[in-house]
């Protein structure tokens, strides 16, 4: 089950069983954690389908197989924070990249051409941070800078507010470009044109553009997470900056520019990729040689477990005060939604406490720990203090950081509305306090 099969996982429930059975092994196939970890940059329809899949998984396998040592190491902090009760086998290998080869001089970049280009390439949507590029570049351009930004991607799920801020954007066209549709023939022109390749996702699983762009021979600036790290290794070389900070990438954007001006802009070679050849012997040389990368071990030892357990991914009790440390960071919003129906904001959210949190409770719906926002006037006096909850995919485990959205109806402001309180909640318990306010 290497492709996204899963909603299909139930039906093989019986057939996976019966393989454990007969003594068999069953190894999952896990590309990333996007949905359990930022569910508000994902279509709504995905992580509640991807949390059932991933707990059946957790209940039926034997191992996992990830696609990046990155995904891997995430794999391993969430079971060790879960506590799951069973030894499982992690292992990881490289994606391939096959390139039928570059495009001709000709088909690069015109010499006495002034402005240095700097490329995106990926599907339009809230995680890939194409927002956070536009604003680094607005900076720029506000400093003087005559460098260009070229987008190649369709559009994706909740980015019509990007769409349209792109479209009306003065700079469209000029040092603002945007390619929808591009064959392989003008990717790769785009490619050997450009200076360097931006990545500014929030999160990812691996990150197929870099690993293009050290084809080419170009160099990239990336978003600081650890799957970028790893992967940039296939580049021709690297900048990181803080996730989701524009400043920080202009920053970067300018010391790139000034260094490569000293090198005279020139193309760089960078180590060799795997091909789909290579790629599919690591993948067996994991699953069938027993070359794991970790296995994970249950710190308590007990002699049966039922499937059903998969260690603390429940509320049972009341949280107490230090168990309910948190940090806030907003990360964008409020912005319209798609069918302009709501207002969605997207919060960074940090368990600071030594506690899973996750949503689900008791029977009875207590227990559970939610985000929910209260609304306020220009004053700062409550006008709506019991809102609908955003709940947790799976669990936050201690020192984790997950991307979690909150939805408002968006009329709000003109029922007197002028702020949203979000603060996180333990249903039947009591709001954790210290909100983060934000204006409307």
């Amino acid at each position: 089950m290497l492709d996204s099969s899963w909603h299909l996982f139930n039906v093989h429930k019986p057939s996976l069983r019966a393989c454990e059975l007969l003594g068999g092994e069953v190894v999952s196939c896990l590309y990333d954690t996007v949905p359990l970890r930022s569910n508000a940059m994902c279509n709504p329809t995905v992580p509640p389908v991807f949390t059932q899949w991933f707990k059946a998984a957790l209940t039926y396998s034997t191992g996992f197989v990830c696609i990046s040592r990155a995904v891997a190491d995430e794999l391993i902090a969430l079971l060790e924070g879960i506590g799951f009760p069973r030894r499982m086998k992690i292992g990881f290998w490289q994606l391939g990249a096959d390139f039928a080869g570059r495009p001709e001089a000709k088909d690069a970049a015109d010499p006495s051409e002034q402005h240095s280009q700097f490329l995106m390439v990926g599907t339009l949507e809230p995680r890939k941070g194409h927002r956070v590029a536009i604003e680094a570049f607005e900076k720029l351009w506000a400093d003087g800078s005559d460098a260009k930004l070229v987008i190649v991607g369709k559009v994706g799920w909740g980015i019509g507010h990007l769409v349209d801020r792109i479209r009306a954007h003065p700079e469209f066209g000029e040092r603002l470009i945007w390619h929808e549709k591009v064959d392989d023939d003008e990717l790769a022109t785009l490619y050997a044109s450009c200076d360097a390749l931006i990545a500014a996702s929030f999160s990812e699983g691996f990150g197929l553009p870099l690993v293009e762009a050290g084809h080419f021979g170009k160099s990239v600036l990336a978003s600081d997470i650890p799957v970028f790290r790893e992967v940039a290794k296939g580049a021709a070389g690297a900048r990181f900056f803080k996730v989701g900070d524009a400043a920080a990438l202009a920053e970067e954007v300018k010391g790139f520019l000034l260094q490569e001006k000293k090198r005279g802009m020139s193309t760089k070679s960078a180590p060799a990729w795997p091909s789909w050849a290579e790629s599919a012997a690591q993948l067996e040389d994991v699953v069938i040689g027993g070359n794991w990368y970790r296995t994970y071990e249950p710190r308590e030892k007990r002699p049966f477990t039922p499937l059903t357990d998969l260690g603390r991914t429940r509320m049972a009790v009341p949280l107490t005060e230090a168990q309910r440390a948190h940090s806030f960071e907003l990360v964008e919003g409020p912005y319209l939604s798609d069918d302009g129906l709501s207002l969605k904001i997207i919060v960074a959210v940090t368990n600071l406490s030594d506690a899973v949190w996750s949503s689900k409770g008791l029977d009875d719906g207590s227990m559970g720990v939610a985000f929910s926002y209260h609304l306020l006037d220009r004053k700062g006096k409550i006008v709506q203090f019991d809102n609908p909850r955003s709940l947790i995919p799976f669990v936050i485990v201690p020192g984790d950081t997950v991307y979690l959205p909150v939805t408002l109806p968006a009329g709000v402001a003109r029922r007197g509305a002028a702020f949203a309180d979000i603060e996180l909640v333990q249903e039947g318990v009591s709001w954790f306090g210290d909100p983060l306010r934000v204006a409307l």
